[in-house]
């Protein structure tokens, strides 16, 4: 089945946005974007509304539309949200999954303790909540804040992402113990450790916009 001219336009540009491609704040012009995929403004409008609605672009006095500006209190939000639902994911799990139990993504808890499958745990915990609007919510503040996780292991360093591996680690076990406030708590300090380092990590997202 052939893709549709607004999902095109919408797809392309989530995943520039979402990898930073299209830095924020950048201009989403109708006019260039029409032009850029040989179509009317009507798809092009229609693309950047689901945009508009999901929190990645900006409308700005009907004039025109943005990527959505980063700014330590929106990254924040961002970090909160999905801390939150993944808290809520995590009083789901308990007593429902096996350990060795895998969920619709092929991921098992018994997964998550090790080294390379610690990364997985908000994957697996996304995956276990009944309301899949909690879900996608949680998804999209995963995808949203991924880009500056990356650029908050790569000021850590070695360390961070070792101390980032063993909280995860801990909180599944937490999980197949049975144990869910450890690992609502586990949760909580990562969202904090996240938090802290804001100010740093839009620094250098800053600054590398600038060396482009």
């Amino acid at each position: 089945m052939s893709i549709s001219m607004p999902d095109r336009i919408y797809a392309e540009l989530r995943s520039k946005i979402l990898s930073h491609e299209l830095a924020p704040s950048s201009s989403l012009k109708i006019e260039a974007l029409s032009e850029r995929f040989h179509t009317s403004a009507i798809p092009v409008r229609e693309a950047l509304a689901r945009l508009c609605k999901e929190g990645l672009a900006v409308q700005e006095n009907r004039l025109g539309f943005t990527v959505r500006p980063v700014t330590p209190i929106s990254l924040e939000d961002d970090y909160r949200t999905l801390a939150a639902i993944l808290q809520l994911a995590a009083a789901e799990v308990t007593g429902k999954c096996k350990p060795t139990q895998a969920n619709d993504e092929g991921i098992a808890l018994e997964d998550l303790t090790r080294t390379d499958g610690a990364e997985k745990l908000d994957q697996f915990l996304l995956g276990c909540l009944p309301s899949k609007q909690l879900a996608g919510l949680g998804a999209f503040c995963l995808l949203h804040s991924r880009y500056f996780q990356r650029i908050d292991f790569d000021l850590r360093g070695e360390k961070g992402l070792r101390s980032f591996i063993s909280r995860r680690q801990r909180a599944a076990a937490a999980l197949i113990a049975g144990k869910v406030s450890i690992a609502q708590k586990l949760i909580a300090e990562e969202r904090d450790w996240r938090i802290e380092n804001i100010p740093s990590v839009i620094r250098e997202m800053l600054f590398r916009q600038l060396s482009v």
